[in-house]
């Protein structure tokens, strides 16, 4: 039985000198490449969604709705591409997502989601809308900041640690746990027709002072407005000029009024060992390293208490470095052990200078491959 001789096999046995220059092009591309690729844990896809989201100020969940979600929806349907549309209104605010097919090109979708949206007018008191595309984020590690102190300081040093992380080079830290606060303005009824004050002007004049006032019923006679943690507001409101007369007198919003800040209702909270707690998800992006950031990470920690204090309990757990480290580390075993078996093998069959030669293809290939993997 003959077989068809190979010119591609035959050139390389007549030029040696190429083949092992091709050999030591692909030993130095994969040594050069594989310090260079991304070690991560899962790997990185494409978010095949947009979201369109609209601020109102002062606007209720009904009026978001039938202004708002009512007019996008229709338009953002026929978008070619489009799997699914869903929307959520509630105070203040109203946010569309939309759904693409998988692998449809998301600039196109994009540019078609801005030229529906300006087709559409909306209520002259909204915002411009903003529209956010998916990306994709890996969560890195978490890290746990908690200890016997108010939740108002874990707020505050909750954020130095998620700028001074940012500042590190890590690309995003979300903060869970975190109740959102509210400042509550408490106005009795008779004392507000007794100055001839109505509740639709001094919640103007609030609105001057913050953008984020919930609307509703003030049947309760309580109007509250979310500051998302800014206490400052509150000496604001304090100060707050109502009326003034011609004589120089001034009625102030403290004179009418309760002035208080608070955690919102429905919040939900963490805590350690009955203390409250904070929790920093660290996330990378699809450019990132997940070890180098890790790495980052430990350093900001190794200097916390420079940051957050010693009161501040500082931990980490759910961190994706050393599952990944220790995978690496068992392909490494196992790749030797698996070659060493592969060169007993060989020698039992071939000279000693074929097998060593058969052998290296295998680590020669895998380097290869670092390298098509680098560049693709």
């Amino acid at each position: 039985m003959q077989f068809k001789e190979s010119g591609f096999l035959k050139f390389f046995v007549e030029h040696r000198t190429s083949a092992n220059i091709i050999m030591i092009l692909m030993i130095v591309i994969g040594l050069l490449s594989i310090g260079r690729l991304n070690k991560q844990f899962f790997p990185d896809f494409d978010v095949e969604v947009i979201a369109v989201s609209i601020d109102w100020p002062g606007a209720t969940a009904e009026e978001i709705d039938q202004n708002i979600v009512q007019l996008l929806e229709p338009e953002l349907r026929p978008i070619s591409g489009v799997k699914k549309v869903s929307s959520k209104s509630v105070e203040g605010v109203g946010s569309t997502q939309v759904e693409f097919n998988y692998g449809h090109d998301m600039q196109k979708g994009r540019t078609d989601i801005e030229t529906a949206v300006s087709r559409i007018s909306f209520p002259e008191k909204a915002n411009k809308p903003k529209i956010i595309v998916g990306e994709f984020f890996d969560t890195v590690t978490r890290i746990v900041l908690s200890g016997d102190v108010s939740l108002s300081l874990l707020r505050e040093k909750s954020k130095k640690l998620k700028e001074v992380l940012l500042n590190s080079g890590v690309d995003k830290v979300d903060i869970q746990g975190l109740p959102e606060e509210e400042i509550l303005i408490e106005i009795s009824q008779l004392e507000a027709a007794r100055l001839k004050l109505s509740f639709n002007k001094i919640a103007n004049l609030i609105k001057l002072e913050t953008q984020d006032v919930s609307g509703g019923s003030f049947a309760d006679g309580s109007l509250r407005v979310r500051t998302i943690g800014e206490k400052r507001l509150v000496e604001t409101f304090k100060k707050l000029e109502l009326k003034n007369s011609s004589s120089g007198g001034r009625i102030l919003l403290d004179d009418i009024a309760e002035i208080k800040s608070s955690v919102k209702k429905g919040s939900v909270l963490k805590s350690i060992d009955g203390n409250p707690a904070v929790e920093l998800w660290v996330r990378r992006s699809k450019t990132s390293d997940a070890l180098e950031v890790s790495e980052n990470v430990e350093k900001v920690i190794t200097n916390a208490k420079n940051i957050i204090g010693n009161v501040i309990k500082v931990e980490t757990y759910n961190t994706a470095a050393n599952l990944i480290e220790e995978r690496i580390s068992l392909l490494v075993k196992n790749g030797l052990s698996g070659l060493c078996i592969v060169l007993a093998v060989l020698f039992l069959f071939l000279s000693r200078n074929t097998a060593i030669w058969v052998a290296l293809g295998i680590p020669i290939a895998f380097l290869a491959t670092f390298g098509v993997m680098f560049v693709s």
